[in-house]
């Protein structure tokens, strides 16, 4: 099975390329800072059980 993580999947590009590995039923990762954002992304999949969310950010120090 293929696997695939995005960074910055929020929004824009990211989340594009997300939706676009779920359907094509690719095991996604998807990284960014808002958990609410990457919830709401992944409800709205066709396939939300391929995708796992998790939130976090690199400090700039």
């Amino acid at each position: 099975m293929e696997k695939a993580i995005v960074v910055g999947a929020t929004g824009g590009t990211g989340a594009a390329i997300t939706e676009e590995l779920a359907k094509r039923g690719i095991r996604t990762m998807a990284f960014g800072r808002s958990v609410q954002k990457l919830e709401q992304l992944r409800a709205g999949l066709g396939n939300p059980e391929n995708v796992t969310v998790a939130a976090g950010d690199f400090p700039s120090e």
